[in-house]
């Protein structure tokens, strides 16, 4: 009987241990697994929910800031419009001239030009306030109707500048501001010359960027600068070179233009 235990049931008893175990041990990594699997999925899902609000707060963000621009403008626009009626009722020339020069730098269009028209019409405006403004204003048209010629329509069907081409019929503008002087204006027109001298044979002009639009959102140039467009990169550095080595101690910087013109570029000639 102790030979049949110690050599048939301890044997046995050890075998149906082991494969106990082994049972065990799957069964276990079984479960780990799918565990693990289910973890990683509520992890991706996690992930992706996180993603989701992310995305969800980003848009709320936005709606919120869009709004608050939007609060602000308006504000801004009300209280500039205030300030205008409250100079007009006064009339007071140095509230009034105040008040036209916030009008210039801070009012939209077309609520700009039409509260300086009022100005101008107003019966109750200072001579010196409303000469002031007429000035303004005539300048401006004058200036628009020189930037109507700039059509980017017309532009549209032209083909692609060619790489490593020269001026060919390139639009160029020289603007030199009015605050600057007349330096600026001989400078400008040193470029404009340039130009031609360089076989450009588009429309070239050197023009005065009135102090009044360069005080608006989009302008607001100060010193030596070029605007371009996408794609308009090797021209734009032609004409940076051309500037400089017309306007010797000067460096031009080059900026891309919020306006899609092809076949144009601008300078600006502010120091």
């Amino acid at each position: 009987m102790g030979d049949f235990i110690k050599n048939v049931i301890v044997p046995g008893i050890t075998i149906v241990t082991a494969l106990l175990a082994g049972y065990v041990n799957y069964s276990v990594s079984n479960v780990k697994s799918a565990l693990d699997l289910q973890k990683g999925e509520l992890e991706q899902q996690q992930a992706s929910l996180k993603s989701a609000l992310d995305v969800q707060q980003a848009s709320l963000n936005k709606l919120t800031t869009e709004r608050s621009l939007k609060k602000f403008d308006e504000d801004l626009t009300f209280r500039v419009y205030t300030a205008v009626t409250d100079a007009l009722k006064t009339g007071d020339a140095r509230q009034q001239q105040a008040t036209s020069a916030l009008v210039i730098v801070m009012a939209p269009e077309p609520l700009r030009t039409q509260l300086l028209q009022v100005f101008d019409k107003s019966q109750t405006t200072s001579p010196e306030v409303r000469n002031e403004v007429a000035k303004v204003l005539k300048t401006e048209q004058s200036f628009h109707q020189e930037e109507s010629l700039i059509k980017p329509a017309a532009a549209a069907s032209r083909p692609s500048p060619s790489p490593g081409g020269g001026w060919e019929d390139w639009d160029v503008d020289v603007f030199w501001c009015e605050g600057s002087g007349e330096d600026a204006r001989e400078q400008a027109d040193k470029v404009v010359a340039a130009l031609k001298q360089a076989g450009a044979r588009g429309r070239l002009r050197s023009r005065v960027l009135p102090d009044s639009i360069n005080a608006r959102s989009g302008y607001r140039i100060s010193g030596f600068v070029i605007r371009r467009d996408l794609g308009e990169e090797e021209r734009a550095a032609a004409l940076q070179a051309l500037a400089q080595k017309t306007l010797p101690a000067t460096t031009f910087e080059i900026s891309v233009s919020a306006s899609a013109t092809r076949w144009y570029l601008s300078a600006f000639v502010c120091p």
